[in-house]
């Protein structure tokens, strides 16, 4: 998960007169959440009438240092967003996303990316989640644990809550996430774990659905090529290793494609795997003039991977990695016919 500016679990409301939370997940959202702060009586005695426009222009004119969090603005295109911002540089401005290009409204280096834990801070998260005393008994199976969940803090977070809940012991619980990770990771019942509301799966479920409204023309923001590019560049590399995973792979079948014209006279004489990749990726497999990889469309679809934070560089900028839950979430959404289909590919 992306956060930008900063994890607003660590805010210290102490150092500011006013702290207003504004719900980004969508235009409506954001407009209600603003009319709704009209209601507080410091806005009331100022004369605010229950617009959007009365309530920023108040806002903008507070004296003492106060506070603004945008959250969850995920799907909005950022300039929506910045549509909402308090007028002058008084105040704070902080959104959370897990979208990069957020970073467009804001100064770069004023962006922190908040993904893994460290080991300590995981196991610590683990063992708080779960009620559990910091034995050394507790200790080296929570270590295990948030190895396996490669120490992102939903999920830590999300296994404490299970454990906590009676599902199974802190001993049991690696042998039931090897059984059954997609409903462990699914749970709906544990969305409350953290103050963000959703599964662990389910937090990339969004991101996904949001890409497939690109692809499917549905979303004014992106093109559907690069979306549909997107989702078979995820698809395909589900069946890689996660790590380090090479643009070469790519490009060698870009390259490699041209040996084979598929018309109407062959193609029932070609292997399957060839019309399987001739009609599916040529987009992503598209050469040039000179009979190289044209890999516009292949970098399009990697930078909405990057931007929805589901893909990360690798030891290289030629190398792309994945989390590992990620990749695994990735894999186990699909069905089978689909799995069998990409696993060819």
């Amino acid at each position: 998960m992306l956060l930008l500016l900063i994890n607003t679990e660590f805010i210290s409301c102490a150092s500011f007169s006013h702290v207003f939370w504004v719900d980004a997940s969508s235009h409506e959202s954001i407009t209600m959440t603003l009319k709704g702060i009209s209601n507080m009586p410091a806005a009331q005695a100022s004369g605010v009438d229950g617009s959007v426009e009365s309530v920023l222009q108040w806002i903008a004119h507070i004296q003492e240092e106060w506070l603004i969090v945008y959250d969850n603005a995920d799907d909005l295109v950022p300039e929506v967003v910045a549509k909402f911002f308090p007028s002058g540089d008084g105040g704070n401005i902080l959104i959370t996303s897990r979208n990069r290009s957020m970073g467009r409204i804001i100064s770069f280096r004023n962006m922190i990316e908040i993904s893994e834990m460290e080991e300590p801070d995981a196991i610590a998260l683990l063992l708080k989640a779960s009620y559990l005393e910091p034995s050394a008994e507790h200790q080296q199976a929570a270590k295990n644990i948030v190895a396996e969940l490669g120490c992102i803090p939903l999920a830590v977070n999300h296994a404490g809550a299970y454990i906590e809940a009676g599902k199974c012991d802190i001993n049991g619980y690696l042998r039931q996430l090897f059984l059954h990770r997609q409903t462990l990771m699914s749970d709906a019942a544990f969305t409350g774990a953290s103050n963000y509301n959703q599964t662990v799966y389910g937090t990339w479920d969004l991101s996904f659905r949001e890409i497939e409204k690109r692809a499917n023309g549905q979303s004014t923001t992106g093109n559907a090529q690069a979306a549909k590019a997107a989702i078979l560049i995820l698809h395909i590399c589900a069946f890689y290793h996660h790590s380090n995973i090479s643009k070469d792979i790519f490009r060698s079948a870009a390259e490699e494609s041209r040996k084979y014209t598929i018309d109407d006279d062959v193609a029932g004489k070609l292997p399957y795997i060839h019309t399987l990749l001739d009609h599916t990726l040529q987009s992503l497999l598209a050469l040039d003039d000179d009979g190289l990889w044209d890999d516009l469309i292949f970098g399009q679809g990697i930078s909405i991977l990057f931007s929805f934070s589901l893909i990360k560089r690798g030891q290289t900028l030629e190398m792309l990695s994945f989390h590992p839950l990620v990749h695994s979430w990735s894999r186990e959404k699909m069905a089978k016919s689909e799995r069998e289909r990409m696993c060819q590919m």
